[in-house]
């Protein structure tokens, strides 16, 4: 999302106004009146159809540009603001859509900030007013949404299946690379990481490539570069037998995805060396470093949509 990091604080709503102007995934709202509740529908079911999005209420603009003092929304008594922002939703929007909703205090008692972020929909189109009506965002300040005609709700529907059915390919192409190093399934760590939807690639391969060279992961690289080779799309390191811990797969690629294979070592259980047992520390340590090696490739290449949860197997 276009949040760094969940927004809590006053801080962190006047750095994004800073750096936001209204567009195809941001808009402001200077207040949650009647008028504001009315259009919820619209911009939220808008933001799940096109790219996801941010709807700060509390914050005022001219011609898109939001204005200081940012002082927020007299908050109104005893109302659930994060309730009434998912009853709205769940109650007009067709598929339902659920934002992450957040209540931001200000520097005065009775006024706040409502941060509601929704993510790109694989469920999309999302209509509202009984089904009738789906809109899509246009980036244009002055009417940031617009009505989607048949054959851009189908369109909607392909660009669905389009990313979902690359993202499939290229888990199970890493996969099936790694099935000729690391094949045990009793006793190995899978981590994968990809955008939800990777209609386009990040960068080149040869990005990639220079990425896993420079990076810095605790004095190393996140993949061993006395190992690395090219597969499609990407770079890859393969560990052939490594100590006490057998092989090891690793893998980046140009449309976002990263992905490591290796096997759990096996200690002896307080000193007992005929009973073994895995040691869980490894698969901590393969989610942290990639999970940190995402978040490094992603912000090199300016990617702020939306992260399919990491997958772990083990």
């Amino acid at each position: 999302m276009l949040f760094i990091e969940r927004p809590i604080t006053l801080a962190h709503v006047r750095d994004f106004c800073g750096r936001f102007s209204e567009g195809i995934r941001v808009e402001y709202k200077g207040d949650l009146d009647a008028n504001v509740r009315d259009k919820l529908p619209k911009v939220v079911s808008s933001f799940a159809n096109s790219h996801g999005g941010v709807l700060i209420a509390g914050v005022n603009t001219v011609n898109g540009v939001p204005q200081a003092p940012f002082e927020g929304f007299e908050s109104p008594a005893r109302e659930e603001l994060v309730l009434t922002v998912e009853n709205i939703c769940l109650q007009n929007i067709y598929p339902p859509v659920l934002p992450r909703t957040t209540v931001v205090p200000t520097d005065v008692d009775t006024r706040v900030f409502l941060v509601i972020e929704v993510e790109e929909s694989g469920e999309a189109p999302h209509a509202i007013e009984n089904s009738k009506k789906a809109y899509v965002r246009t980036g244009n300040a002055a009417n940031p949404y617009d009505l989607a005609d048949v054959d851009l709700v189908i369109d909607l529907v392909k660009r669905r299946k389009e990313p979902l059915e690359l993202r499939d390919r290229l888990e199970k192409a890493a996969e099936g690379r790694a099935d000729k190093w690391v094949h045990n399934p009793q006793s190995l760590v899978q981590v994968t990481i990809c955008p939800r939807f990777p209609r386009s690639a990040l960068c080149s391969s040869d990005e990639v490539y220079d990425f896993a060279r420079n990076a810095r992961y605790r004095g190393g690289h996140f993949i061993d570069v006395n190992n690395v080779r090219r597969v499609p799309d990407g770079i890859a390191g393969q560990i052939p037998n490594r100590a006490a811990a057998g092989a090891a797969y690793e893998e980046i690629n140009r449309f976002g995805l990263v992905f490591a294979r290796t096997f759990f070592r096996k200690l002896p259980w307080e000193g007992q060396r005929d009973i073994l047992v895995l040691s869980y520390a490894d698969l901590f340590h393969s989610l942290c470093k990639f999970l940190f090696c995402a978040e490094s490739i992603y912000g090199a290449k300016g990617f702020r949509g939306t992260v399919l949860n990491p997958s772990v197997a083990a």
